[in-house]
């Protein structure tokens, strides 16, 4: 998150051995001709047929082309509901443009050039005899062209504003359910997560006058609803007209954000007056924070000011289908930086808002912005949480094409990407409960002013240490990390953040960035061994009875005896509860080892076995011998890396009847030594790193250790050219054999590519590595 008030903010300037940066801007006009009779879209899908009756307000298309000598990049901003690329990217090859970005308003007052209805499909019906869409491509590229005439250098400057013109439309009761409220917050109450900042990019020409102004905001163009038959750029047309007007011979372009569940105040009514003094409204507020931006003429920046380079991130990713699993979409979507500060995630369909909230607050960069409708349409994006409680665009409507954890993905992909830079040295990726841990890290945040006074702290109160620890400043513009505690912190996932305060001119700015980092246990947990272990409680149904703890064949057990008549009164089958007090995870378990006893148990026609760990049902049926009349130890693997919610509850439930004796439920530690014998007696006699299985592999690995003493040990993979990619094991570890998974990813969760790595293991003063190959 960022906190900070409109302040000068040059990012992009040309330092004595850069090369400048260049910019050109002109804006054409996209309004069908003749506009009477064209095929609106918005409302309605492909079932929406109206037609429109005039123009209200021109349609256009407006570009700004950025070239930093090394490449050329084209932003093009529309006055339409969406825009597929189609043969754009070649058109634009033509003109010497590298990188494309298509970014619509959205607008539901203009012309059909795609379905809502399908992933990435655009519409070139009408005119039968000369689509529209073509000739929208022509006028695309006549647009493009005009801007690269008036290339010339330039400096950008970048801050934020705030404007409250949006409400959430998904009402989330309390009883759960979700009302879509289209038309009805005139009061403007609240009724969810919005996002009232604008982000605002001010491009200056030679003569320091603005060529271009970049406008940023999320919200529905619906002040227009469905009953609207004249073409209309709705409120953000209004919005860049007034731009224009107060800065003559600007461009004004608009970048619609996440949207998805965005609506006006004023919203889905057919007079323009709400249209106006809302877009008019964002207007002022982007004028006032361009005037007090105000052009740069501070001369020559430091040697520490980056070089203006602009980079174009392409990614490609196969989703689901909403509807049909079995349906593959590849979608594409980019990521464009520009300098070191300032970041653009281009999404090609609507996010919702808390995506983009999500992506600003753990971004490392000071100014990073979403897009939303970004070459191409693949209808709404929600949050799994927002799928979860439903509604339109969330769980419903003909507008729903790719898997619900769709927006989610393309946001952490970027995330990925963004973060890079910040770490030169990841936390641990692994640490183990309980031991004597040190933490080291090394973070370089991207510097907002030269001199600007700066302290970055991380908060470890989670893992038992300080909740505001500072790191230390280097020479060279880093910041280190080195501390030791013992760690006391329940396995699981935890999400540690740093916390980058920069002191500028005009106050504190804030940046926090997180990393995810597990926590193994380093004890098995044992519910039940003989007895009942303190801090948990045993139920049962009512056709079972627990009996006394005693001896049974040599072992201490819990016997149970089921009634088969009590149990056809309970719905045929019963349940053994082991709830624990306080919730734990599951993450970090290799496996759960139970000592079974059948004793006297009688299956019926259709048996049935389970164990279930919270939600997660494993099958026993096949892992018990009810004709063993001995002890029976069924061990069940468990992925010690999976993402595991919080748990109470360890069920055991089936429809067998008659007495049998559970002697022992164990969850064995991934890091646990691999005997279920005590220590002493069975320590390894040397130090050993064994070959890693399977090995080459493409999903999780594992490697396994030995270690015959007590020793500080670091398990690290290291890349072909020597690179560290990521620490598993770090700490102090008793004797023993351990094992660990390792899923393909490095320190930051980014996925490796395929190849060749080495993993070391240091445990004092001996070492060993080994090879270990990746397959994708």
């Amino acid at each position: 998150m960022h906190w900070i008030t409109t302040a000068l903010c040059v990012l992009l300037l040309s330092a004595t051995a850069s090369p400048a940066l260049e910019a050109g801007a002109a804006t054409i006009e996209i309004t069908p001709q003749p506009p009477l009779g064209v095929p609106m879209s918005g409302y309605g899908g492909d079932t929406y047929d109206n037609r429109s009756q005039a123009t209200h307000d021109p349609l256009h298309a407006r570009v700004l082309v950025l070239d930093d000598g090394r490449s050329r990049t084209a932003l093009v901003t529309l006055d339409l509901i969406g825009l597929n690329q189609g043969n754009l990217p070649t058109r634009m090859g033509e003109l010497g443009i590298d990188n494309l970005v298509l970014a619509s308003s959205h607008t539901h007052g203009g012309p059909k050039v795609l379905s809502l209805l399908e992933a990435f499909a655009e519409d070139r019906t009408w005119p039968v005899d000369d689509p529209y869409l073509t000739w929208l491509e022509n006028r695309i590229t006549e647009g493009t062209a005009r801007a690269l005439e008036r290339m010339q250098p330039v400096t950008l400057s970048v801050a934020k504003g705030s404007v409250d013109i949006s409400f959430n439309r998904r009402l989330v009761h309390a009883d759960g359910t979700v009302e879509m409220i289209w038309g009805k917050n005139r009061a403007r109450r609240y009724t969810g997560p919005t996002d009232p900042e604008v982000g605002v990019v001010r491009v200056d020409d030679r003569a320091g006058n603005p060529l271009a102004i970049l406008l940023n905001y999320a919200c529905h163009p619906v002040v227009l609803g469905s009953g609207n038959r004249q073409l209309t750029a709705d409120y953000p047309g209004y919005a860049c007209a007034y731009l224009e007007r107060q800065f003559p011979g600007t461009v004004a372009l608009f970048l619609q954000g996440a949207d998805g569940d965005l609506d006006p105040y004023i919203d889905v009514q057919n007079d323009f007056a709400p249209a106006r003094d809302q877009g008019e409204e964002l207007g002022r507020e982007v004028e006032r924070v361009v005037r007090a931006l105000g052009p740069y003429r501070q001369g020559q920046p430091q040697a520490l000011e980056l070089n203006p380079l602009i980079e174009l991130t392409h990614y490609q990713h196969t989703f689901e289908g909403f509807y049909d699993r079995s349906q593959s979409i590849e979608t594409p979507f980019s990521l464009l930086r520009i300098g070191d500060r300032l970041a653009f995630l281009n999404l090609p369909g609507e996010p919702f808002v808390e995506l983009q909230l999500d992506l600003k607050d753990r971004s490392p960069l000071p100014f990073t912005f979403l897009i939303g409708y970004a070459n191409g349409y693949a209808g709404y994006f929600p949050t799994l949480k927002a799928h979860r409680e439903g509604g339109y665009g969330a769980n419903s409507g003909g507008t729903m094409h790719l898997e619900p954890a769709a927006g989610e993905t393309m946001v952490a992909r970027a995330l990925e990407t963004l973060t890079a830079s910040f770490w030169e040295q990841a936390l641990p990726k692994v640490v183990v409960g309980g031991s004597v841990t040190r933490l080291r890290s090394i973070v370089r945040p991207p510097l907002l002013q030269a001199d600007a006074p700066m302290t970055v702290t991380v908060d470890l109160s989670q893992l038992g240490g300080s909740a505001e620890e500072e790191l230390t400043p280097t020479e060279d513009g880093s910041f280190s990390l080195d501390v030791e505690f013992p760690l006391a912190a329940p396995a699981g996932r935890l999400e540690i953040w740093f916390t980058v305060v920069q002191q500028t001119s005009t106050g504190p700015y804030v940046t926090r960035v997180s990393q995810t980092l597990s926590v193994l246990p380093g004890s098995d947990l044992i519910p039940l061994k003989g007895e009942l272990a303190s801090g948990w409680r045993l139920e049962t149904s009512p056709a079972v009875n627990a009996e006394e703890i005693g001896i049974f064949d040599g072992r201490a057990a819990q016997a149970f005896q089921v009634d088969s008549a009590a149990m056809a009164a309970w719905a045929s089958t019963w349940s053994i509860d082991l709830t624990r007090h306080e919730p734990f995870s599951l993450s970090g378990y290799g496996s759960l080892r139970l000592a079974f006893h059948a004793g006297t148990l009688v299956a019926p026609r259709e048996p049935w076995l389970a164990l279930y760990l919270g939600e997660r049902r494993i099958d026993l049926r096949g892992k018990i011998d009810l004709e063993n009349s001995e002890w029976q130890t069924v061990e069940l693997a468990l992925d010690p890396n999976a993402q595991e919610s919080l748990i109470r509850q360890i069920r055991l439930w089936g429809n067998l009847s008659g007495r049998f004796f559970l002697g022992e439920l164990r969850l064995v530690s991934a890091l646990s030594p691999t005997t279920a014998a005590p220590v002493p007696a069975t320590a390894p006699r040397s130090f050993r790193l064994l070959p890693a299985y399977p090995n080459p592999f493409n999903g999780t690995t594992t490697i396994r250790f030995d270690l015959p003493s007590s020793v500080e040990v670091n398990l690290t993979l290291y890349n072909l050219t020597g690179q560290r990619v990521v620490t598993l094991v770090s700490g102090m570890r008793e004797a023993g054999g351990y094992s660990i998974g390792w899923d393909g990813t490095d320190d930051a969760g980014r996925t490796l590519v395929s190849g060749m790595y080495f993993y070391n293991l240091t445990a004092g003063d001996l070492s060993e590595t080994r090879k270990l190959i990746l397959l994708r």
